[in-house]
């Protein structure tokens, strides 16, 4: 007699996966950010990363400061595209701001939020950010399964990406990934 559930590497590697306890501790997430970013945003994001156990690298062209778009904020950029990977970190976070359109022309920072969507982990996309992303083929697949956009209200936004970054990798995303250039 067969047993009902045959136990092969991959079948066991889904029921370790069913039973993990989804959390954001210990998650290390990318903050993609140039001149002209929007503070509160940021600030919702990374104060909801820090409430929850993790931890996140601010991300840019240039070592240094780095101002919000109205000014209020300046933060240090501690890694640039350069010396930081998208593959060492569990989530990438982009904030809204004026910042963006320096963005959708900086490849190095396209190919960091591409290569973290093909990885299939949480990508989060605030406001104007929100169309650094493209080419994703949702065809026969939840293409957009972990990536979190902002729709006005920071907090919600906040809270919505710290529980897809607690769910982990977003494999559901299926061939989708395909069509994404990284």
């Amino acid at each position: 007699m067969e047993p009902y559930f045959k136990f092969t590497r991959q079948n066991r590697l889904r029921v370790q996966l069913a039973n993990t306890v989804k959390s954001a501790k210990t998650s290390k997430t990318a903050v993609i950010l140039e001149d002209g970013f929007d503070a509160q945003q940021l600030n919702a994001v990374t104060a909801a990363i820090t409430e929850a156990g993790g931890t996140f690298d601010i991300i840019s062209k240039k070592l240094g400061r780095v101002s919000a778009e109205d000014k209020s904020t300046a933060v240090n950029s501690t890694k640039t595209y350069a010396t930081a990977a998208s593959v060492t970190y569990d989530a990438v976070f982009v904030p809204g701001g004026k910042h963006a359109e320096t963005l959708k022309r900086t490849g190095d920072a396209l190919h960091f939020i591409n290569e973290a969507y093909k990885h299939f982990k949480t990508v989060g996309l605030g406001g104007e950010a929100a169309g650094l992303l493209t080419g994703i083929d949702g065809e026969g697949n939840d293409g957009m399964a972990g990536v979190v956009k902002h729709g006005g209200n920071a907090k919600r936004f906040a809270e919505e990406f710290i529980k897809e970054l607690a769910y982990g990798r977003h494999f559901e995303r299926g061939n989708a990934v395909a069509a994404v250039s990284a």
